[in-house]
């Protein structure tokens, strides 16, 4: 089985996992994105550090199938982002597309993948909203009660810039 390594949204890399007997063998080869020591994930559990091999981020390893109940990903997603987990659910009671769960210290953010073609994620929970790279995020408390993004409170600029222009005054 073949599955995509994700990293902000995008293909990054391919892993390979193979059953043999009472392990999984992950071979996994991904692009260079830093000179930080980058680790792959399956939701929140750490599947191995990656090595540099070459141009390339490498991983080969073999993991029991005890130490890893319900993978291979049905979903068929491997990051390099540790906190993102697979997320589907209602938000005061409106439906939510699939997206990703991401835990920060007080509260938790859903994140939805951001593309043009694609439908807003909730219109009664717009104002909740930001954009946040290449997510739509909804930013949770601990209860999982929407909160104003950090754009909208003031705590920091949005990622996108939005201009307009203004209709010319009659003269």
């Amino acid at each position: 089985m073949e599955f995509p390594v994700m990293f902000q949204g995008r293909t990054i890399g391919a892993c390979r996992v193979e059953e043999q007997g009472l392990y999984w063998h992950i071979r996994c080869r991904c692009e260079i994105l830093s000179d930080r020591v980058e680790r792959l994930y399956w939701g929140s559990v750490r599947l191995g550090v990656l090595e540099r091999e070459g141009d390339f981020l490498t991983l080969d390893r073999r993991l029991s199938k005890q130490s890893l109940p319900g993978f291979p990903p049905r979903d068929g997603v491997l990051s390099l982002e540790p906190d993102l987990e697979p997320w589907q659910g209602t938000v005061l009671d409106c439906p939510m597309p699939p997206g990703f769960l991401k835990r920060e210290p007080r509260r938790v953010k859903l994140l939805f993948p951001f593309s043009p073609e694609r439908p807003f994620p909730c219109m009664p929970l717009f104002c909740f909203f930001a954009l946040d790279g290449p997510y739509w995020s909804l930013p949770l408390d601990e209860a999982g009660t929407p909160q104003l993004s950090p754009c909208a409170a003031g705590e920091r600029e949005p990622d996108i810039a939005v201009q307009s222009e203004s209709p010319e005054r009659p003269g």
